[in-house]
């Protein structure tokens, strides 16, 4: 796995780095990674899938084992037997022989089981010349020697007797399917009208001159089935005859269609056709009183309205009894045609009223009086144009709701809840608060806290901002967490950069907890400025130095102006990489007022 880095931002406190939580499960994976190799390192489970190892080898005894300077490995650390190694390429190598050859030989040698080795006699040790009776296992056909262009016998068989009996024999079929056979020595005659010849030449070619078929009245082609089938058929240049397909008729006069459309002269009105039917010819103007189950006229019926008589059988006029109307009981869904009216009077009752739109009173709004219950609203907006008060005796339900924005729920001063707080409380819905401006959450008094999920259920969680709008949430002041964090898109964290230092250099840690060095002139010793690490807490901070040519270290830090002792990883100060990146972590922590530093660092790149 790559090194994951961490985005720090572009400038210190800028905020535009990764979360804390980020960051963190970066740094967790890179050290899980580390750890791995580490373990691998330690427990001799090192295995190289790609690139190379690059670097000296040495024993638990400190015996080198491979020189990755001089880029060999030494002669006196191999141990066993030697595999199969082609000689030229050894040098150096001495061995103890227990029958050493003295001189030079020459030729062909041969070596014993005990490794000896002597030259061999030519005839004895090995052969000079061989017969090819004297080989075994020789191929019996063409193709076992690799030959792949040669005959074989069938195939010049098959050849020489095609060829053969082409020579001698032919067969002649007549139109009547009788087959003639030509042998050799046999004479062919070539029999025609008058004035046929025949010649032959020196290669064979026969020529026939005048040959004439039909053309006198002994060999006309009538009569002559050999010739002519006497079929119409196999006639040739035939006339083309009529089909006996009316489409295949040419002039044929244009029929009738058979479409009502096609036709002219037709009617276009009803009285042409008899009213054998009695249809509707004229629908004069209808009136109310024309109907059959109507009063005969509208005189003296001025005023009344229309009612089914009390036999169900017809309609007739009638007046509203005393001076309204006083028995609407029977209608259950009644419905106003406009606006109501109340003329200074009031809609009274033991009911509910439920309104499903919005409610406009332009006089005080009371509710829960007497007997009645709560004002239940249906929708979700109770409106006040001006200051008149909106009081409530009893509760109020929003049940559309509760939504409090800018024009729901408003007032020109100060919205005040005394005295026990504003509980806002749903069990289907959400409850929103959208202010135009900020929105401001705070207390006063000291030891006083702002609560946010206190009350939550089991497996309730709080959100505070959203990654999909880009909103951010800052901590301005100290943060923190008395549980679990958990950080499911890792953190950023702001690092400082320094240019050119050495010696003793200020590092405040209010700016960040990693600082980035270029163009370092010497050794740097780092004093942790405005470090306030609490008693039995902990930190960690990071000193990367990008190298050049000189390599620098970190010998020794500073806390406040106090020198601290450092505790490096195996009990080794580090020391520089030459053109490479040196990351030196600190983990500093506060045991009962002193400090405890552990040092490590991690090279990247370099010489």
């Amino acid at each position: 796995m790559a090194i994951q880095v961490i985005n720090i931002g572009t400038s210190p406190n800028k905020g535009d780095g990764e979360p804390l939580r980020t960051a963190f499960d970066k740094i967790n994976d890179n050290f899980s990674e580390l750890s791995l190799k580490v373990t691998n390192l330690e427990t001799g489970g090192v295995t190289v899938t790609t690139g190379d190892i690059k670097g000296s080898v040495f024993g638990d005894d400190s015996t080198l084992l491979v020189d990755g300077i001089n880029s060999r490995i030494p002669s006196s650390v191999l141990h066993g037997a030697l595999p199969a190694i082609d000689g030229s390429a050894l040098t150096g190598v001495t061995t103890t022989e227990t029958d050493p050859v003295v001189g030079a030989i020459t030729g062909i040698v041969k070596a014993d089981g005990s490794g000896n080795i002597s030259a061999a006699v030519a005839g004895t040790d090995y052969l000079t010349t061989v017969a090819f009776a004297d080989l075994t296992a020789t191929p019996t056909t063409i193709a076992g020697y690799g030959i792949t262009d040669a005959y074989t016998k069938t195939e010049v068989d098959n050849s020489i007797a095609s060829v053969t009996a082409g020579h001698f024999n032919f067969n002649i079929t007549g139109d009547d399917s009788t087959v003639r056979t030509v042998t050799s020595g046999s004479t062919l005659q070539i029999k025609g009208g008058t004035g046929t010849t025949t010649a032959s030449d020196v290669d064979g070619n026969i020529t026939i001159n005048g040959l004439e078929i039909g053309t006198s009245a002994t060999t006309a082609l009538a009569g002559n089935t050999a010739l002519f089938s006497g079929a119409y058929n196999d006639l040739t240049g035939k006339p083309t005859l009529f089909s006996g397909a009316y489409n295949d008729l040419t002039g044929k006069p244009t029929l009738f269609s058979g479409a009502y459309g096609d036709l002219t002269g037709s009617p276009t009105n009803v009285s042409t056709f008899t009213n054998d039917s009695g249809y509707l010819t004229n629908v004069p103007p209808q009136t109310f009183v024309s109907l059959s189950d109507t009063p005969p006229n509208f005189t003296g019926q001025a005023g009344k309205f229309v009612k089914v008589n009390a036999g169900e059988t017809a309609l007739e006029f009638d007046t509203v009894s005393g001076s309204g109307i006083t028995d609407i009981v029977q209608d259950t869904t009644p419905q106003l045609g406009g606006a109501l009216d109340l003329n200074n009077n009031n809609i009274t009752g033991n009911g509910s009223i439920n309104i499903s739109g919005g409610a406009t009173v332009s006089g005080n709004l009371v509710a829960g009086t007497g007997t009645v219950g709560g004002l239940t609203f249906a929708g979700t907006q109770i409106a006040s144009d001006d200051s008149t008060q909106i009081s409530f005796q009893d509760n109020i339900e929003i049940a559309g709701g509760p939504v409090i924005s800018g024009f729901n729920l408003s007032h020109t001063g100060t919205f005040t809840i005394n005295p026990y707080g504003l509980n806002l409380n749903t069990t289907g819905g959400n409850i929103a608060i959208n202010p135009n401006n900020n929105l401001t959450l705070d207390v006063t008094g000291s030891s006083k806290t702002i609560s946010i999920g206190n009350s939550s259920t089991s497996g309730s969680a709080v959100s505070i901002g959203a990654e999909v709008n880009n909103t951010s949430v800052r901590m301005n002041g100290v943060t923190e967490f008395n549980a679990r964090a958990i950080f499911s898109r890792g953190t950023h964290e702001i690092f400082y950069t320094f240019n050119g230092q050495g010696g003793v250099t200020d590092h405040n840690v209010m700016l960040g907890h990693l600082f980035y060095h270029t163009g370092v002139t010497s050794d740097i010793t780092p004093n942790f400025t405005n470090f306030d690490l609490t008693a039995e807490d902990a930190t960690n901070i990071t000193i990367i130095i990008n190298q050049g040519n000189t390599a620098y270290e970190i010998p020794a830090i500073q806390i406040g102006g106090s020198a601290q002792t450092i505790v490096w990883q195996n009990n080794n100060a580090p020391t520089g990489t030459a053109n490479g990146i040196d990351s030196f972590s600190f983990t500093i922590l506060n045991d009962g007022g002193s400090y405890v530093v552990l040092g490590q660092m991690v090279s990247f790149g370099g010489v």
